[in-house]
């Protein structure tokens, strides 16, 4: 159902601060991660993209911009991103992040991701068919990183590259 609300709608973001937070998520925690990406990217109103076309150089409180034009309400699409688009998942079972999950999203919308987060490093980029994913692991501590076609490795620290074929999914 979330699925078919999201296409009829075209991705506009017709929810609130709870709905821009798990609407991204759930639609990406159940295989549908590209029409997630597509909530932060549509350019019509309400969503991120008109408050950009309207001027904004922050997130605003409201869809409308008529309240706070410094806040924090609508932030999650950064979090959405470290997440899903770069992989990054916290291990709850290994605090402080000392061992992680790198899972990212083979997102269709973009060619490449780069980010960092707490010394870990994942930056993906896809070329035809293969799907190169370079992950640096800090000292002390380990990556559990999965590929979009499911291949998984175990990587401590240090720089790792790994390949994809894309055309196996």
């Amino acid at each position: 159902m979330l699925v078919a609300v999201s296409e009829q709608v075209d991705c506009t973001a017709r929810f609130g601060i709870l709905g821009a937070k798990y609407v991204p998520r759930v639609l990406a925690d159940n295989g549908y991660a590209d029409l997630a990406f597509r909530f932060f990217t549509q350019a019509q109103y309400p969503g991120w993209v008109n408050w950009l076309r309207r001027g904004a150089v922050s997130l605003w409180e409201t869809w409308e911009g008529a309240s706070s034009r410094n806040h924090i309400m609508f932030g999650d699409l950064s979090g959405w991103l470290f997440r899903y688009a770069a992989g990054f998942k916290h291990q709850p079972e290994n605090p402080g992040w000392t061992r992680i999950t790198i899972c990212p999203e083979n997102l269709k919308a973009l060619d490449s991701v780069r980010s960092e987060y707490r010394g870990y490093i994942s930056h993906w980029t896809r070329d035809l068919e293969v799907f190169k994913l370079e992950v640096t692991v800090p000292e002390g501590c380990m990556a559990d990183v999965v590929l979009p076609d499911g291949t998984t490795q175990v990587c401590e620290a240090g720089v790792h590259k790994l390949l994809a074929c894309l055309s196996n999914i």
